[in-house]
């Protein structure tokens, strides 16, 4: 009985061990197909945009891409576009890197201005120990004024005394957040005679938080006294074919750079960070600064004056 007994205790025994065999196995195989999950994740490249150039941006990753090849598949690569101003876009940067150099959100920051750019590099570039790369020029941005109403009709005609009797409100973007915000105001004292920061203009030039809230409100308010009667805006909102076109209706002038407002020139930075794709994040930006790039750009009134 004895050794019956072992016998069935070691046949038990072997029963037990090739029934958990398969359940090893299959805890093996989940862990083993979890991790390829995890390595076939494509690599994100993390750009950060403002909405000055939105309207491009897809029509310049096109191109790129197929430029570019080794870019392409989206099993390995990743565009990743952010669009908030320029001064959103900074402070995020500023805040990451100093709490940790290689912890940008982003490869890649493309800024309405060079200020923010350059800014990043004095603070955070090679002389810093920084990962911020030399900034880079890659397009340039007109100012225009538009009404949505035929009874507020914008022209460059318009005499700046009706201008301001007439338009009682007038929507710009947020100085602190982007350069079309300055560009606005230097337009509003160069062209009209308005400082607005003096009363009674103080409350009727309307900041917005980023442009195309000022497109939004512009829209919105119709060209009607009441309401946002007319803004200021980067031309690449209303660009079709490289030519300016409004909403059917609309009425609108335009401002001649480096005379009604300073040149808002685009700048970018291209940023090293932990995990990050700085090849490609810098080969995007030399695509957009090529001759193939500025010609896209033109489409969407960008391109260098």
């Amino acid at each position: 009985m004895g050794r019956k007994g072992d016998h069935m205790s070691r046949t038990m025994k072997n029963v037990l061990n090739q029934s958990k065999r398969p359940l090893l196995g299959a805890t093996a195989l989940a862990l083993a197909l979890g991790a390829s999950a995890s390595w076939a994740q494509p690599a994100e490249v993390s750009i950060g945009v403002v909405p000055a150039v939105q309207t491009a941006m897809p029509s310049i990753l096109a191109a790129f891409l197929l430029e570019h090849p080794e870019y392409a598949d989206d099993e390995e690569y990743e565009f990743v576009f952010t669009y908030d101003p320029s001064g959103v876009l900074r402070n995020a940067i500023t805040d990451a890197l100093n709490v940790d150099p290689n912890s940008s959100p982003y490869d890649l920051f493309l800024a309405a201005d060079v200020n923010d750019p350059q800014a990043l590099y004095d603070d955070f570039g090679p002389d810093e120990d920084g990962p911020v790369r030399e900034p880079e020029d890659y397009s340039e941005g007109t100012l225009m004024l538009w009404s949505n109403g035929d009874s507020s009709s914008i022209d460059a005609n318009l005499d700046p005394v009706d201008f301001r009797e007439d338009f009682t409100t007038t929507a710009i973007c947020d100085v602190a957040m982007g350069p079309y915000g300055v560009a606005a105001t230097q337009a509003l004292d160069n062209v009209y005679a308005i400082d607005y920061t003096q009363p009674p203009y103080d409350s009727q030039v309307i900041q917005y938080p980023n442009i195309n809230a000022v497109n939004a409100a512009i829209v919105a308010g119709g060209g009607e006294a009441g309401g946002t009667q007319s803004g200021f805006v980067p031309t690449s909102l209303h660009c079709t074919a490289g030519q300016v076109t409004p909403p059917p209706g609309a009425t609108y002038r335009l401002f001649e750079p480096g005379v009604d407002y300073a040149p808002t020139i685009h700048g970018a930075v291209v940023i090293e960070r932990s995990g990050g794709e700085t090849d490609a994040a810098q080969a995007l930006l030399d695509f957009m600064r090529s001759e193939d790039g500025q010609d896209i750009f033109d489409e969407f009134c960008l391109s260098f004056n």
